[in-house]
């Protein structure tokens, strides 16, 4: 019994093996376990983190990968960095080959991707090696420059893209420069450069004009700098490729500084087989894209995923794009006619034509000419259109100017009329009283009293009016002198308080700082308070507000009277400084006025070397903000004339207290 189940299990295990033998590379057609929903993906880079070609083929890789797998597929993708600049030799691969098969002898890699030549030879040493994590790994290669050479064994695991043939870029430069005879070969002493070295002397032959080809090679940017001093920059040009580093320190050289230190030496144009320093300064050249590489390397994991594998190991896929840099272009003076048409343009403004200077001078004449007979035409079209248009707006401005003038006229005629009938009314009244002995000293001084405040009301208005008059032939001027301004304002609101009261007004006055001595004309000054604080009280209700502050800050004081009253119109603000204007009908009807106390308020604060700001809200209250430079005068005024404080202030309010009583 037990004979016979020994030879049916033989059986069984000998069909299997025939089925297996019987299945070409079945490791290629099925990386993945039966149950296993995760592609584990070992990325060896022959460089560093800091290498961009290298990561322009990862980022390709990994977005192409994201893109195209089955949606019930995860990836987990390791990165691996050889560092072959550190070290290359026997121990040190040894030595991250343990690393390697510690790191990841748990772990089920599915798919090992080498990218440049010497991580694909390191992993290509390992995948037939039984003792190795990578033995039997399907393999996976890009930027290969040197001849790959694969046995029947290595096919069934590995897949790869070969870099452009080096003949395009050299027939690419002597096409463009036909006066070129040397081309120097910037490279540096990795196994990358001198297979790039190898190529190019092996395909000599495929050039389309002899050419003397001079290879610089270093490791460090120093040593480059110091041969190319050395060479004629005559008929020359550069083909730069390759990565290099400083001697100081061994740190990594960025691309763009490696471009900008050989230009410093030299004038030659500069091309390029790597991705990555065509964004970074040179004119450009045949290079293999990196995004696009990865891009197929990703694509050809799915294929084989799928059962698609390949037969070879080298992948028919041409990787050579002519790529240019629209700037360098011109700055070499390049004829771009000679571009080839399927080239990328980097660094080209939309507006921007890749065309010869000539042809670009040629049509930007053109194009002026043709904007210039346009423009002329147009000109032509719209300038009667204006001078009408303009016509009609001086004549609109003329019956404003009218309009504002026949207002004035009236406004100052009701101004005028009504002071002058109380005058003359009250002292009619007066003089029947005294003829009929009908009178007492009570009376009197009542009736005199009435014919005072309308006489400083006159008085006020016929000021005003001579001021306008200097104003306008500019002999309006400042006494100046160095005082306390603080103190001047706060005596002029003190003296106003009674008017205020009057309307039952609250009249606040508040400083931060005691003394402010600046140079200032304090008749001018005590008349721009007054004017504001009038137009407050006039403006305010009943049971309102108005607040006086003052502050320094830095070389400037600052005064502002604010107030809680019914307010301006924002489309109104711009307008209440225009001489003879007055808001609206509303206010004219709410407090009469001549419209010109603002016009001089501001004629005032301008002479002092100030100005004056207005923030205001309907019904909610104005603020008037002075601002005035703090300064003294060698040449001091002394007023010497004794001052009444309060008969100034009842000249300015005249108007208020005459509307009151």
């Amino acid at each position: 019994m037990k004979k016979g189940l020994l030879n049916y299990a033989t059986i069984i295990s000998i069909t299997i093996l025939i089925i297996l033998n019987g299945t070409t590379s079945i490791y290629a057609y099925n990386i993945l376990e039966n149950n296993d929903k995760t592609l584990d993906i070992l990325v060896i880079n022959s460089y560093d983190s800091k290498n961009e070609w290298e990561n322009h083929v990862l980022t390709g890789f990994e977005e192409k990968l994201k893109q195209i797998k089955p949606q019930d597929l995860d990836l987990n993708i390791d990165l691996e960095y050889l560092d072959i600049r550190k070290r290359n030799d026997k121990d040190y691969l040894n030595s991250f080959k343990e690393l390697l098969n510690k790191k990841y002898q748990y772990k089920d890699i599915d798919v090992i991707f080498a990218v440049d030549d010497e991580a694909f030879e390191f992993v290509k040493s390992e995948v037939l090696n039984p003792d190795s994590i990578m033995y039997h790994k399907q393999i996976l290669f890009t930027g290969i420059n040197g001849n790959v050479e694969l046995t029947d064994e290595h096919k069934k695991y590995i897949t790869g893209i070969l870099q452009s043939n080096t003949d395009e870029l050299f027939n690419l430069i002597l096409y463009l420069h036909p006066n070129i005879d040397t081309i120097n070969v910037i490279i540096d002493e990795f196994t990358y450069s001198n297979m790039v070295k190898e190529r190019i002397e092996s395909s000599k032959y495929l050039f389309f004009r002899p050419v003397k080809i001079n290879f610089i090679q270093s490791n460090y940017i120093e040593d480059i700098q110091n041969k190319l001093k050395k060479i004629d920059d005559k008929n020359q040009a550069i083909i730069l490729t390759g990565t290099f580093m400083y001697k100081n320190d061994n740190s990594h050289v960025m691309l763009k500084d490696v471009v900008n230190d050989i230009k410093d030496i030299t004038k030659n144009p500069i091309y390029t087989n790597n991705y990555a320093y065509v964004f970074n300064g040179v004119i450009g050249g045949v290079v293999a894209v990196g995004e696009y590489q990865g891009s197929y390397v990703a694509k050809e994991i799915i294929n084989i995923l799928e059962g698609n594998k390949e037969e070879y190991g080298i992948l028919p896929k041409p990787s050579g794009v002519f790529m240019f840099d629209y700037k360098q272009i011109y700055k070499y003076n390049i004829d771009t006619l000679k571009i080839p048409k399927d080239s990328t343009i980097l660094n080209k403004p939309k507006y921007k034509l890749l065309l010869p200077k000539s042809i670009k001078i040629t049509i930007f004449i053109v194009f002026i000419l043709l904007i210039s007979i346009g423009i002329y035409v147009v000109y032509k079209f719209i300038a009667e259109r204006k001078k009408s248009t303009r016509n009609k707006q001086l004549y609109e401005k003329a019956k404003e100017r009218e309009k504002l003038k026949t207002d004035f006229i009236v406004n100052m005629s009701h101004e005028l009329r009504t002071p002058l009938n109380v005058i003359l009314s009250t002292s009619k009244v007066t003089e029947l009283k005294i003829n009929n002995n009908d009178y007492d000293n009570k009376y009197l001084l009542e009736k005199l009293e009435q014919i005072n405040k309308n006489s400083n009301r006159l008085l006020k208005l016929v000021n005003n009016l001579i001021d306008i008059t200097k104003f306008e032939l500019g002999s309006y001027e400042l006494k100046l002198e160095n005082l306390n301004i603080v103190e001047v304002v706060e005596n002029i609101v003190l003296a106003s308080v009674d008017y205020s009261t009057c309307k039952y007004i609250d009249l606040i006055f508040d400083t931060e700082e005691e003394e402010i001595i600046t140079a200032i004309d304090e008749d001018k000054i005590e008349r721009v308070i007054l004017n504001l604080l009038s137009n407050a009280i006039k403006f305010t209700q009943k049971g309102g507000s108005i607040y006086v502050y003052i502050k320094r800050v830095k070389d400037e004081v600052f005064i502002s009277v604010e107030d809680n009253g019914i307010g301006i119109p924002k489309d109104k603000i711009n307008e209440i400084f225009n001489r003879f204007y007055q808001v609206s009908d509303t206010l004219k009807k709410h407090e009469e006025g001549s419209g010109i106390g603002l016009c001089i308020v501001e004629e005032i604060v301008n002479l002092h070397g100030g100005k004056i700001n207005v923030y205001s809200e309907v019904n909610k209250g104005t603020k008037f903000e002075i601002i005035l430079p703090i300064y003294t005068v060698e040449k001091n005024f002394k007023n010497l004339q004794i001052k009444d404080i309060q008969q100034i202030v009842k000249l300015e309010m005249s108007d208020v207290d005459t509307k009151e009583n």
